[in-house]
């Protein structure tokens, strides 16, 4: 689900005329912490967990009260929690 949400707001800022710099910093760093985050979840990654740190860009990204923020935050709090496959 959180890829899936990256990937449409990735699409809508490529289609922007005059694409917002800044956001596509936000989304490139925050997309960077959910593939590691992925791959190691994968077991393609080595030791240890990732420490992801873009949970405060999703939230200013996507907002606050938002669905994805939530998301972003539950994802990243529990991979030191998880055991790669």
């Amino acid at each position: 689900m959180v890829a899936n949400r990256l990937d449409a707001a990735e699409r809508a800022l490529d289609a922007q005329y005059d694409p917002d710099q800044l956001d596509g910093d936000m989304l490139l760093a925050l997309r960077t912490d959910v593939d590691s985050c992925g791959d190691w979840l994968l077991g393609e990654a080595t030791d240890p967990p990732p420490r992801p740190d873009c949970e405060p860009v999703a939230t200013e990204y996507f907002g606050r009260d938002s669905d994805m923020a939530t998301r972003v935050a539950q994802l990243f709090g529990a991979i030191p929690h998880c055991q790669p496959e």
